[in-house]
């Protein structure tokens, strides 16, 4: 029962590392939020456990000096030591029958509280520390600090930051050039970028969605079939190879305001980032 007890008590202990990862591993620009399909209980446990201890105990410091010194409650803190270890609690010397289990169910109707309040400081402090990042940029300079998927600083114009030639630039749109391929059709998609997600299970994206966007289509056609129309009218024999040509069909505007793009269909994308001052300067020195 003691085991029992003291697993479950440390595994919720974890959680607001858990929550404070979960909460600081979404990114936001000019207002947008870029979602991160990123569910942290779905990864193995040993990597929930390593990942979470550090975050975990920092809000546990917190926690526990906040209710020493600025509340009127106490932790009685060898008793909380003998539950994490799995210890028999004995009752004092003449304390009624059933006194360890009703100073268990006070202790764990107080640590529901505590629990709800440790969470609630996970998820605020993930926000500020996520924001206090980004804002100084020390997830550029600290590889610690940063998103172990790549996808989110190309897409976001953060690996810009990295580059000491590039890290004053200013990003106002990303542009983007996608060559996606179906069984059917090859299409080109050109448009800028207005959100992404990225994927919860390995280092890749989920989707992209597009705005302002139009779409170039390529059907596939076998070389046999050109060469083959080719001798008819000519009246001459050539040699037919199998590899594919495409023919481009058209070229239009999408007129949806979003366009959304699975990334499982994407071939090759190229980036172009927009600095809309930059760009204004060009245009009245012409």
């Amino acid at each position: 029962m003691n085991v029992v007890l003291s697993a479950l008590l440390i595994i919720l202990l974890l959680y607001p590392g858990i929550f404070f990862r979960g909460a600081y591993f979404r990114g936001s620009r000019n207002g947008g939020t870029y979602k991160i399909k990123y569910n942290v209980l779905r990864q193995p446990i040993w990597e929930q456990v390593t990942a979470s201890i550090m975050p975990a105990l920092t809000i546990h410091l917190v926690c526990t000096v906040f209710i020493d010194f600025f509340t009127p409650f106490q932790i009685d803190y060898q008793f909380v030591y003998n539950l994490l270890l799995g210890k028999s609690i004995d009752a004092p010397i003449g304390a009624p029958s059933g006194y360890v289990n009703a100073k268990i169910g006070n202790y764990l109707l107080g640590f529901s509280g505590y629990l709800i309040a440790s969470l609630t400081l996970a998820l605020v402090g993930a926000a500020v520390a996520r924001d206090l990042v980004f804002r100084n940029k020390l997830d550029s300079k600290y590889t610690l600090l940063r998103f172990s998927n790549e996808w989110f600083y190309w897409l976001t114009g953060r690996i810009l930051e990295t580059n000491p030639t590039t890290k004053d630039r200013t990003v106002d749109l990303i542009a983007v050039h996608i060559l996606t391929e179906t069984k059917e059709n090859t299409i080109i998609y050109d448009g800028f970028l207005y959100d992404f997600t990225l994927n919860e299970t390995s280092n890749t994206l989920d989707r992209l969605v597009l705005f302002y966007a139009s779409k170039s289509v390529f059907q596939k056609t076998s070389r046999s079939q050109k060469i083959i129309s080719k001798t008819q009218e000519t009246a001459t024999r050539e040699e037919v190879n199998q590899s594919e040509l495409f023919e481009r069909a058209d070229k239009r505007e999408i007129q949806q305001e979003y366009i959304i793009i699975p990334y499982a269909q994407v071939r090759n994308m190229t980036i172009t980032y927009v600095d809309l001052q930059a760009q204004t300067d060009i245009s009245s020195d012409d």
